[in-house]
């Protein structure tokens, strides 16, 4: 190191990894040359121990790797969504399944086109997202077909390539909101039809009273077992 920052007459850095104790630890060192008049030039050297930032680059690093195989390995649609502009930044396998597009395109391709929300509404969900308002959201989506299927959207902020993100999973439950519509209808023919049958019992009932108020002969009610 110390030929090599004489050899190029400027100050470079370094890192070294040493053993204390059991402990693993990194330095950041910087090395420059310090000219002497008449002398040989020296190697000056500074060190500044790093391990706390090192433990903390090595920690982001496995985080992103759990984050990308989570995103890339679960068959749920997944995008990751530019905050401000609703741009599609990435999408992962189960959205290029689900939406029927190919990767690329999802990528030229933002929000607006797959949501068929109002573009306001649609930013206005964003924008609480990131404020940490709501974490999920209701919506009828687009295919690549023509086909809509509605999808309830859980998000979260994130911050993707130094840009603030929304990280969004779509769940599709469509079958399920027309099963829910069906028995709705269902229940709304039920309850109909117990209203009409209740009224065609009291309009029974009145005519027979009037019959029976009307008839001037005797009439009474017999038990057909005495």
């Amino acid at each position: 190191e110390h030929e090599r920052v004489l050899r190029e007459n400027r100050a470079l850095e370094f890192h070294h990894d040493l053993q204390r104790g059991a402990e693993n630890v990194r330095f950041w060192t910087i090395r420059f040359p310090i000219p002497r008049a008449g002398k040989p030039p020296l190697v000056g050297t500074m060190s500044l121990d790093v391990t706390r930032e090192k433990l903390a680059e090595d920690a982001l690093k496995r985080s992103e790797v759990r984050y990308r195989q989570m995103f890339e390995r679960v068959n749920l649609p997944k995008f990751i969504v530019d905050a401000q502009t609703a741009a599609i930044l990435d999408a992962n396998p189960g959205a290029v399944e689900f939406y029927g597009y190919p990767l690329e395109t999802l990528k030229t391709m933002t929000m607006l086109d797959i949501n068929l929300a109002e573009p306001d509404f649609i930013r206005e969900k964003l924008r609480q997202v990131m404020a940490g308002e709501i974490s999920s959201c209701a919506f009828t989506q687009r295919l690549a077909d023509g086909s809509t299927r509605d999808t309830e959207s859980y998000a979260v902020a994130i911050e993707h390539n130094g840009q603030p993100a929304v990280y969004c999973t779509y769940i599709d439950v469509t079958e399920r909101n027309r099963a829910q519509a069906a028995l709705e209808h269902a229940n709304q023919a039920l309850e109909q039809r117990v209203l009409e049958r209740t009224a065609e019992l009291r309009e029974e009932r009145n005519l027979l009273r009037t019959v029976i108020d009307t008839v001037p002969d005797f009439i009474y009610v017999k038990d057909a077992q005495h």
